[in-house]
């Protein structure tokens, strides 16, 4: 659970990053992966296996000719391949520990 409020956090920072004012869309990602997976992440204690996905999306809530712009960041841990503790019932176990633990964020830009 520990694992799965970091990377939830992780990519609310993320997020929130990606809202700082940027010239570039290039920037926006750099300040948002970094808030999300960077060393100093919430997340951070997760090592390298987190992968980062941000994108510029039109908002999930808007439609019609003029559509708001959001941005959506997706932070992923492979716990299928890198457990953080040993499954203990072997096979059993792995019913309830998903493969990866996942989070996304998205904000409005516009």
């Amino acid at each position: 659970m520990l694992a799965q409020q970091s990377i939830t956090l992780a990519a609310a920072e993320g997020a929130r990053a990606a809202l700082r004012h940027v010239p570039e869309e290039s920037a926006r990602e750099t300040n948002a992966k970094e808030a999300a997976t960077g060393t100093h992440s919430v997340a951070a204690w997760l090592g390298t296996k987190l992968a980062f996905t941000g994108t510029s999306i039109n908002c999930p809530y808007t439609s019609g000719a003029d559509p708001v712009r959001c941005y959506s960041v997706t932070v992923r841990y492979p716990y299928g391949e890198h457990p953080l503790i040993p499954l203990l019932l072997g096979p059993l176990m792995q019913v309830v520990v998903p493969e990866t633990l996942s989070s996304t964020a998205i904000v409005q830009i516009d």
